[in-house]
C-alpha cells in the first residue's frame, strides 16, 4: 500500500511539473470555449478586454469578454474554427495575437503602454473634451466685427448645444477620424484652412455650412483648428477612463455588454441558466419572487426595461459630463 501511495504521489508531481506553472483555471477549457489569464507588469490584469476573432467562418466573427478581478477570462460558445486571441486594456499595449481553437487555453502576457499609446484606446469623448469652450464673457456673440461668434448664440450653453446637435451628433468629434485631420486636407495650409476645406467635402457640406454660419464660421473654424492642432502637437486628454472588472460568478469572463450591446445595463453579465433560476426580483413593496414564479415573462420584461433605462442614463450622463455641460459632479470638459 505504501509503495502504491509513493507511485500515485510521483505521478501527481510529474503531472504538475508538466503543466509548467499554468494556473489551474487555464488548464481546462470547455470544448466550445477559450479561456486563460491575462497578466501584466504587476500581476493579474482585471477589467481587460479579450478578443477572439476569426475569418475562417462564412462571415468575419469576433467575440469580446472582460477579465475578472483575478485576470481570468472565458470566451464561451465559439463556433469551431481557428481564432486569433488578443487583449486590450487601459494602461496596456495591445497584446500579440495568438492562434487558438475552442477547447484550448491561452494565457496572455500584457505590456505597459506609453501615455500616448494608452490614450489612443480612450473613448472618443475624452478627446472631444479637449475642445475649448468659449468663456461666458464671449456671449452673446458679437459677430464678424467682434469676437466672430454669431449673434444667434446668446449663451455659452447655447454654443455647447449647437456643437452637440449640429456637429457631434453626426460626426462623433472625438473619434480618431475626426481628431486627426486626413493628409489630403493637410495640403491646403494651416489648421484653419484644413477645416475650411474639410467642411466643404462630402454630401453633408450643405448642412455643415448652415451650422457653421449659424455659429459664426470664422470663430468656429478657428476653434476646431485649435483643437486638432493641439492634438497633433501631442496634447492628450486630461482625464483617464477606469477599467471595469466584471463580477465574479459561476462562469468567468462574461460577455462585455458595454462593447457588444450598449442598450443593456453595463453591469449585467451573461449568467448561466442555473443562476437565472435562483435570481430574485425585488418588488417595489420589498417582496421577493424568483424568476421561476408566476408571470416570469413579465418579471423579466420589467427587469430588462429597468436595466436598459439605467444603461441609457449612465451613457448620457457620461457624455454630458465629458463635455462639461453639467454643472454637478465630475466635469471633464474645460470651461473658462
Amino acid at each position: 500500500m505504501m509503495a502504491l501511495s509513493r507511485c500515485v504521489a510521483a505521478a501527481v508531481f510529474a503531472a504538475a511539473a508538466s503543466l509548467g506553472g499554468v494556473p489551474a483555471f487555464a488548464q481546462h477549457a470547455a470544448d466550445d470555449s477559450i479561456r486563460g489569464v491575462v497578466t501584466g507588469p504587476n500581476g493579474p490584469e482585471p477589467g481587460v478586454w479579450v478578443i477572439a476573432e476569426t475569418t475562417y467562418l462564412p462571415t468575419k466573427y469576433a467575440k469580446v469578454v472582460v477579465t475578472d478581478d483575478e485576470g481570468r477570462y472565458a470566451i464561451p460558445q465559439l463556433p469551431k474554427a481557428k481564432y486569433s486571441v488578443w487583449s486590450r486594456g487601459y494602461g496596456l499595449k495591445d497584446s500579440d495575437k495568438t492562434e487558438s481553437m475552442p477547447g484550448q487555453a491561452v494565457n496572455i502576457k500584457a505590456v505597459a503602454a506609453t501615455p500616448k499609446e494608452d490614450a489612443e484606446h480612450y473613448p472618443g469623448m475624452y478627446w472631444y473634451s479637449l475642445l475649448r469652450i468659449p468663456g461666458k464673457d464671449q456671449f452673446p456673440g458679437t459677430g464678424d466685427k467682434g469676437n466672430g461668434i454669431s449673434g444667434n448664440i446668446k449663451t455659452q450653453e447655447a454654443w455647447v448645444d449647437t456643437v452637440k446637435n449640429s456637429c457631434q451628433s453626426c460626426h462623433a468629434l472625438g473619434s480618431h477620424g475626426m481628431r486627426v485631420v486626413p493628409d489630403e486636407f493637410k495640403k491646403t495650409g494651416d489648421g484653419f484652412a484644413q477645416w475650411a476645406r474639410r467642411t466643404q467635402a462630402g454630401q453633408a457640406m450643405g448642412n455643415m455650412a448652415l451650422s457653421l454660419g449659424y455659429m459664426g464660421i470664422d470663430a468656429a473654424l478657428k476653434n476646431f483648428a485649435d483643437w486638432t492642432d493641439r492634438i497633433a502637437a501631442g496634447e492628450l486628454p486630461f482625464a483617464k477612463p477606469e477599467r471595469r472588472a466584471q463580477l465574479r460568478g459561476d462562469d468567468v469572463g462574461f460577455l462585455d455588454t458595454e462593447v457588444l450591446s450598449p442598450r443593456r445595463h453595463l453591469d449585467v453579465p451573461a449568467r448561466s441558466h442555473r443562476q437565472r433560476q435562483r435570481a430574485h426580483i425585488r418588488r417595489p413593496g420589498g417582496e421577493h419572487r424568483q424568476h421561476s414564479g408566476d408571470r416570469p415573462g413579465e418579471e423579466r420584461r420589467v427587469h430588462h426595461q429597468a436595466s436598459s433605462a439605467a444603461g441609457h442614463a449612465e451613457l448620457e450622463g457620461l457624455a454630458d459630463a465629458a463635455f462639461g455641460v453639467l454643472g454637478q459632479g465630475p466635469v471633464v470638459g474645460r470651461r473658462q
